[in-house]
C-alpha cells in the first residue's frame, strides 16, 4: 500500500514538472516591434507596440500594408519612399519594445 502511495506521488510530481515547464517555456516564444511611417515624410506616425505572437523569421508585410491604409484614411498621410511603413520586431519584451520606439522617435 505505501510503495503505491508512493508510486502514485512520484508520478503526479513528475506529471506536475513536465507540465509547468513546457507551458512556460511556449509562454515566452513572442516578439513585439512597432510600426513607423516613412522616416522620409514629415510628420513621422508611430504605432502601439505590437505583440506579433511568435519569434523567428516575421513577415510583418501585412502588418505594414494595414498600418499604412490606416494612415492614409486617418491622415491622408503621403509617402516620398518606396515603403509606406516599416515594422521592426526584434524586441523579446514589451519594455525592449517600448526602448527601441522611443530611441527611434528621439532622432
Amino acid at each position: 500500500m505505501i510503495t503505491r502511495l508512493r508510486l502514485l506521488t512520484f508520478l503526479s510530481v513528475t506529471l506536475g514538472f513536465i507540465l509547468v515547464t513546457n507551458s512556460a517555456k511556449t509562454h515566452q516564444a513572442t516578439s513585439f516591434g512597432y510600426c513607423m511611417s516613412d522616416p522620409g515624410s514629415s510628420p513621422v506616425y508611430f504605432s502601439n507596440i505590437i505583440d506579433f505572437g511568435t519569434t523567428g523569421l516575421i513577415d510583418a508585410n501585412p502588418v505594414q500594408n494595414e498600418f499604412v491604409e490606416y494612415l492614409r484614411g486617418r491622415f491622408e498621410n503621403k509617402t516620398n519612399g518606396p515603403f509606406g511603413a516599416q515594422c521592426p520586431a526584434s524586441a523579446y519584451t514589451m519594455q525592449q519594445g517600448i526602448a527601441a520606439r522611443r530611441d527611434y522617435e528621439k532622432c
